[in-house]
């Protein structure tokens, strides 16, 4: 599953929590991996809301807190209308050579 898929898993829940006036607090809970904190924290970030880790001592995960903001605007650009350019067989990679340089002696 890629970053742009988790984003929008995550989204969802954002944007059901952005719109639920009784919700002041969104939890993401017992996320194993840094990169899944990671995405919860960006998406948090994309909507303007304020995320801190609540880190489990057992080490099996940590738990993202998500707080609404005062203020709270909704992002000129949805996640879901980003592009994601993937690269294809048709996109040579250019290919790159880095050499050592040898060094005149004083």
């Amino acid at each position: 599953m890629g970053f742009v898929e988790i984003q929008t898993g995550f989204r969802s829940d954002v944007v059901k929590f952005i719109h639920d006036p009784n919700q002041q607090q969104l939890e993401f809970q017992k996320l194993p991996t840094s990169y899944l904190q990671l995405a919860a924290h960006r998406v948090a970030q994309h909507y303007s809301l304020q995320s801190m880790d609540d880190s489990l001592p057992d080490g099996f995960g940590s738990t993202i807190i998500v707080h609404k903001t005062f203020g709270y605007k909704p992002p000129l650009v949805r996640l879901a209308d980003i592009s994601v350019k993937l690269p294809s067989e048709d996109n040579a990679l250019k290919k790159v050579a880095i050499y050592l340089r040898c060094r005149l002696k004083d």
